[in-house]
């Protein structure tokens, strides 16, 4: 599993313009698992999502 903060760094480095294959090369992981983080929605924002919560006010 990876840490959130490789998760992170693989999308700043994407976004920097880096090809899968070199991040895959510094990360030392497959590229495939380079290329699933960066597909993935979480992988936009940096942070993995949350579902939303709803807040009932009780008066």
């Amino acid at each position: 599993m990876m840490t959130l903060e490789t998760r992170v760094e693989m999308s700043v480095l994407h976004r920097q313009g880096m090809s899968i294959r070199a991040i895959a090369r510094q990360l030392s992981c497959s590229r495939e698992t380079v290329r699933r983080y960066i597909r993935s929605p979480a992988a936009r924002s940096g942070y993995p999502l949350q579902a939303s919560r709803t807040q009932t006010l009780q008066a």
